[in-house]
C-alpha cells in the first residue's frame, strides 16, 4: 500500500507499507503504536527532532485563523485537519486511524484557543 503526497514545501513523497507476512499485519490500536509516533517531540528531551518535525510535518495553520488556506474548500479542511484529542488510538473503517493526541502538546506555536479549542 502507498500514498504519494504532494506538499507546497517541497517536493512529492510517498508514504509505504510494507506488509512481508500475514503474522505482521497491524490488527488493532495497540500494534499502531507500538510502531507510529504522531505527536510532536518534547523540545527539551529530542530538540533536533522537534525542530524538524514543526518545520516540515506540521499542517496548517487552516480553518478559522487561516480560511484561505490552500487545503480549505467550502470551509472546511480537506486533509481532515484539525485533529480531535484522544486519550488512545482508535481504529476506523476509512484506514485513517486516529492517533492518541494528548490536549498539552503544542501545534506550531499556535495557541490551541486560537486553533478553536477552548
Amino acid at each position: 500500500m502507498y500514498v504519494t503526497e504532494f506538499q507546497k514545501r517541497g517536493l512529492p513523497h510517498v508514504h509505504i507499507l510494507l506488509i512481508l507476512d500475514n503474522n505482521d499485519k497491524l490488527r488493532d490500536p495497540q500494534d499502531y503504536d507500538s510502531i507510529v509516533r504522531a505527536k510532536i517531540p518534547n523540545k527539551e528531551e529530542e530538540p533536533q527532532l522537534h525542530e524538524v518535525v514543526l518545520k516540515h510535518m506540521i499542517h496548517g495553520p487552516c480553518g478559522t485563523p487561516n480560511p484561505s488556506s490552500p487545503c480549505m474548500k467550502r470551509n472546511q479542511c480537506q486533509k481532515r485537519f484539525l485533529k480531535d484529542f484522544l486519550e488512545e488510538t482508535r481504529q476506523s473503517n476509512d484506514s485513517y486511524h486516529q492517533y492518541i493526541r494528548h490536549f498539552n502538546e503544542p501545534i506550531n506555536g499556535w495557541s490551541l484557543i486560537t486553533l478553536g479549542y477552548s
